[in-house]
C-alpha cells in the first residue's frame, strides 16, 4: 500500500519489486561484499547512495521512505479531544 502511495507509475514499481527482490535476496550487485557489510554500519541513506547508478527506482524509493518524518500529532490530536469527553463525562 505505501508504495502504491508513494510510486503512481505501475513499471517503475514493477521495477522497484525486481529490485527490491535482488536486495532481500543479496543478489547481483547487492551480493557484493561492500554491500552485505555496508548493511550493518552505515547510514541508509549513504548506502544508498553507493548503489544509485544500479538500481535508480529502489534508490530513489527508499531514501524517499527513509525521509518521511514520522509523528503523533494525529494521535496527540485524538487523545486530546478524547480528554474533553472524558472531562465533559465526569462533570455530568
Amino acid at each position: 500500500m505505501c508504495m502504491r502511495r508513494l510510486v503512481n507509475d505501475v513499471a517503475k514499481r514493477t521495477k522497484i519489486n525486481l529490485q527490491l527482490t535482488d536486495f532481500h535476496h543479496a543478489r547481483g550487485i547487492f551480493s557484493l561484499e561492500d554491500a552485505k557489510m555496508g548493511r550493518k554500519g552505515m547510514l541508509p541513506t549513504d548506502w544508498w547512495e553507493m548503489f544509485e547508478d544500479r538500481t535508480p527506482e529502489l534508490k530513489r524509493f527508499a531514501v524517499r521512505v527513509l525521509s518521511l518524518t514520522c509523528s503523533s500529532s494525529g494521535c496527540e490530536r485524538n487523545w486530546s479531544s478524547f480528554e474533553m469527553v472524558i472531562k465533559v463525562l465526569q462533570v455530568i
